[in-house]
Formats: structure tokens, sequence, C-alpha cells
């Protein structure tokens, strides 16, 4: 288990230099966004998800950067324009601590990020829901699809029994490897069969 964290810089030293052309309200909600207390993540090799900690004896997501994030996010114009605005790993941070599982363009954003830990987070959301009609369910899955082989590992990964053994309910348990395969069925190739064998899965 790992976590990794994208350090939030003040406007003395910011992470994506400087955004020269943003036009507002985008400026203004980046300047937020970086002021804000950074998310931190954890991955778990299959899931990445936000990391909490103990406050008062309750669990308390870490970093405020998710409402700047969806405020940048829902400006229109804004994925492009911030893609080429941010620098380094500061549009992955963006994008992940915004959560925005209603919005296509969100998660078609993660797909053009490309990486393993995009797919981490989307799969991560379905540990949360259930309800076959949830956008972060079918939204997620044809992300998943366009991410193809870079989701694999991850995915696989969670169809090991050990993965939810300790879930309490069945029929999430029966949702979450649905969802998986039906990723798997579409961008599988010869590799994944032989490890879906593996796991005792035809």
């Amino acid at each position: 288990m790992s976590i990794f964290r994208r350090k939030n810089q003040s406007s003395a030293s910011q992470i994506g230099g400087e955004p020269g052309g943003l036009p507002e309200p985008l400026l203004s909600h980046l300047q937020e966004f970086r002021q804000s207390e950074p998310s931190q993540f954890v991955d778990d090799g299959v899931c990445v998800k936000k990391a909490a900690r103990r406050e008062g004896g309750h669990s308390v997501i870490i970093g405020t950067d998710d409402e700047p994030a969806r405020a940048l996010l829902s400006t229109p114009g804004a994925y492009r324009a911030l893609a080429e605005a941010c620098q380094g790993q500061e549009y992955e941070r963006l994008l992940f601590a915004a959560d925005m599982t209603q919005d296509k363009e969100w998660f078609d954003a993660l797909v053009e990020l490309g990486t393993s830990r995009a797919a981490g987070v989307i799969i991560g959301f379905w540990t949360f829901v259930m309800g076959d009609d949830d956008p972060a369910i079918v939204l997620g899955v044809e992300a998943l699809k366009g991410l193809g082989a870079t989701a694999h590992d991850r995915l696989l990964g969670a169809l090991d029994p050990a993965y939810t053994r300790t879930w309490v309910y069945d029929k999430q348990v029966q949702q979450f490897r649905r969802n998986i395969l039906a990723v798997l069925s579409a961008t599988g190739d010869r590799s994944t069969i032989e490890r879906l064998n593996e796991l005792g899965i035809s």
C-alpha cells in the first residue's frame, strides 16, 4: 500500500507555474485550488481513494481542494484550458480531487490522462455505490474500456476473492465483480484470459 501526495504550493511557488492566458473565473478558482489543503490518496494496487485521518473519533477526509476543483471543472471549456495550463501532476490532482462521478466529461478526462491511477480512481468509487444505473458505474464502465490494458492489472486484482473477503454485502460484491467483468470482456486479451483462468473465472 502506498500513499502519494500532490504537494500544494502557495502563490509564491506554484505547481503549475504562471497560468498565462487563463480567463476569469478559471484563474480565481485555480488560485483557490492551489491554496487549499491538498487531498491525499491511498493506492492499494486496485483502488485509489482519498485518505482520511481520525478527528474526535470520526474519520475525516484529508484535504480541502475538492470544492475548488469542482468549481474549476464545472466552468465551460475548463478541461482543455487546464490540461494545457497545469504542469507536472497538478492536473491529475485536480481531477482526482474533484470526484465528479455524475459528469461524463470528468470520466473522459480520466481516460485522456491514460494512467493506471486514473483507473484506480474509477474502480475506487465502485466500492461505495450500489445500483446498476448509478452514473459512477455506467460512465465508469465505459471509461475503463477506454483505458484498455492500462486498467487490466487493477481490474484483475479486484477479482481476487481476497480483495472483497471482508465486504459486508454480497450484492455489492456481485455487482463489483460484474462491472469488472463487463470491462474485461470488452478489452481483455490472451494474457487476461489466462489470469482469469488462474482465478477460476471463465
